[in-house]
């Protein structure tokens, strides 16, 4: 047999082999998959906190809160035609002088409106009435509360 033979034969059997070699991996592979005794998607696992997590909620339905509620808001402020912007850090203080408004900061500008992101206290209803009346001085008003 001629050189040229021998290394097709060799190249044959490489192919051969690889082949072989892949086709009992993907066996072996399926089978494995098969032996394992995994729970199918669909199946729900059992909670072992189920009764804690019941207890827990229990507890807390008794529970009682105290001292004051704060939410985070965004205050639309919808600035005047004679708005100063060096009256800004004015503009701050005078939410800040509110007694629903624990802390504000300024958020972004939208439009002509600034917008203002402030912690309110017992902030079921927000009084935007009195806020703009804070900021009369200062040519601006709350206009929405979010």
């Amino acid at each position: 047999m001629g050189k040229r033979a021998e290394q097709g034969l060799g190249r044959l059997l490489v192919v051969l082999g690889g082949v072989v070699v892949g086709f009992l991996g993907g066996v072996f592979t399926f089978a494995l998959l098969l032996a394992t005794d995994a729970p199918a998607p669909e199946e729900e696992m059992p909670n072992p906190y189920a009764e804690e997590d019941r207890a827990n909620l229990a507890a807390m339905s008794d529970l009682q809160i105290s001292g004051p509620i704060v939410l985070d808001r965004t205050l639309v402020v919808e600035r005047g035609p004679t708005f100063d912007s060096a009256n800004f850090s004015a503009l701050t203080e005078a939410l800040q002088a509110h007694p629903q408004v624990d802390h504000v900061s300024y958020s972004a500008e939208e439009g002509a409106n600034l917008l203002f992101k402030a912690a309110l206290l017992d902030s079921t209803k927000v009084d935007a009435a009195a806020l703009s009346a804070l900021l009369a001085p200062l040519d601006c008003k709350v206009v929405e509360v979010r």
